[in-house]
Order: C-alpha cells, then sequence, then structure tokens
C-alpha cells in the first residue's frame, strides 16, 4: 500500500509541479483548470491499471474519469473565453504566492482522491454491495446537477440580452449555487461507495467530502462569487429579492 501511495505522491506531483512552471513563465490561467480536472482523470486510469480490474474498480474509475473529463475541458473553453482569471491576478506575478496557490490544488487533489485510491489498491471480492451502486448512483446525480448547472449558466452568459443580469433561472432559482451542490453530491457518493471496503483508519476517507465542501463553502467557491456578486448586481432589486428568497446550497437548509 505504501508503494501505492508514493507512486500517487509521485504523479500528483509532476503533473502540478510542470503545470506550474509553465503557468507561472507564461503568465497563463489556462492550465490551472484543466490540469485539476485531469490529474483526477490520469491518476484513476493509472490506478485502474495496477488494480484488479473487478467491476467496483471499472465503475469508480469511470465515474472519476468522466466527471474530471468533463469538467476540465468546460472550464478550458471558459478561461479561453475569459481570458484570464482575475482570482489570480494579484498572485500570479509572484512565483511564492501563485506556487502557494498550486501547493493547495495538489494537496487538495489528493485529498479528495483518497477514497478512489483505496478502492482501486483492494482485492474487493466478487459479491457487490447494494449500497455501492447507490453511494454511484448519488454520483451520477451529482454529476448531472453539476453539468446541467455549468450548460444552464454558460448559455445564459452567451446571450447578450442578459449582459448585467444575475443568472437567476433553471437550477438557479433553486439554489444559489447548484454547480457547486452537485460537485459535493459527488465526492459524497464516492466516498460512500467506499464504505463497505475500508475499516479503521482508512475512514478518514470521509475528509475527501468534507474537504471539497470547505472549499467550495468556505474558501474558493461561494466567498469568492459572492463578492463578484455583489459588486456587480447589488442594486438590481431582482437581485436584492433572489438573495431573501433563495438559499446557497440546499433547499431549505442552507
Amino acid at each position: 500500500m505504501m508503494n501505492g501511495f508514493l507512486l500517487l505522491l509521485i504523479i500528483l506531483v509532476v503533473i502540478q509541479f510542470i503545470s506550474y512552471l509553465w503557468a507561472y513563465y507564461n503568465q497563463s490561467d489556462k492550465l490551472t483548470d484543466l490540469v485539476y480536472g485531469g490529474t483526477f482523470a490520469i491518476l484513476s486510469l493509472v490506478f485502474l491499471w495496477m488494480s484488479t480490474f473487478q467491476i467496483q474498480h471499472i465503475i469508480m474509475t469511470l465515474l472519476v474519469m468522466v466527471w474530471g473529463i468533463r469538467l476540465s475541458a468546460y472550464l478550458f473553453m471558459r478561461i479561453n473565453s475569459m481570458k484570464r482569471d482575475i482570482r489570480f491576478d494579484e498572485m500570479r506575478p509572484s512565483w511564492s504566492s501563485f506556487g502557494k496557490f498550486w501547493l493547495l490544488q495538489s494537496g487538495s487533489i489528493l485529498i479528495i482522491f483518497l477514497p478512489v485510491w483505496l478502492v482501486l489498491t483492494k482485492e474487493l471480492g466478487s459479491e457487490i454491495e447494494w449500497t455501492f451502486y447507490l453511494a454511484a448512483l448519488l454520483s451520477v446525480v451529482g454529476f448531472i446537477i453539476e453539468l446541467i448547472a455549468d450548460n444552464q449558466k454558460s448559455a445564459f452568459k452567451k446571450n447578450a440580452s442578459n449582459k448585467g443580469r444575475p443568472m437567476i433561472y433553471g437550477l438557479y432559482a433553486w439554489v444559489r449555487y447548484p454547480n457547486y451542490l452537485g460537485e459535493i453530491l459527488f465526492w459524497l457518493g464516492i466516498y460512500f461507495a467506499t464504505l463497505h471496503y475500508i475499516s479503521g483508519w482508512e475512514h478518514l476517507a470521509i475528509i475527501s467530502p468534507l474537504w471539497i465542501s470547505f472549499l467550495l463553502i468556505k474558501v474558493s467557491g461561494i466567498p469568492l462569487l459572492e463578492e463578484n456578486q455583489m459588486k456587480s448586481y447589488s442594486d438590481l432589486p431582482e437581485f436584492k429579492n433572489y438573495l431573501s428568497k433563495t438559499p446557497k446550497l440546499f433547499p431549505l437548509v442552507y
């Protein structure tokens, strides 16, 4: 198991470090999100190749690969359209500040990928628990929510008549950040899929959905978007009404 973890670290560090050097040298944001989702896909494929190719291994790998490739493609097209990510404007010129972000991204991938790695490095047995399929279904639901939300927002922004207006339609009429809800549900499903196959210290894998939730709710997700939204739409009556009536992430809860 330690050899497998060392390989995981080596692949992760090599991909992220080379990408960081390219991004800093070119002062570009084009690789940042592309490499994030892509690293999950690469790691999943590598450890599937090293696994015993049981159905659980294949299902989990397909889930993570499809999620990672779809997210990378969507964000890559978005950054090509935007040209730059304003979140990095202050840190991009500094190798140390920019490097801290890439270090955070690398650590986050390691933490979030933990339950996937645990399953892919185990001999699981021939019998598949119904809870595994139920958890996989939760991940699929989360993926679909994230996919629909991203597509709805992209289509909204492409419509010139919507310039200067907030996105408060479709899934965004139910919660303000449905794409983040979908991502959290996806990784909750991945974690729940591991429960029958892990024991002891391995239950620390719960840090995976907790960490992605923390990042999206408190660090790089909602706080940054809220700040930008308040700058752009705080004077609009429809946005004030939207804020007062629409939960951030979970209907009727938060």
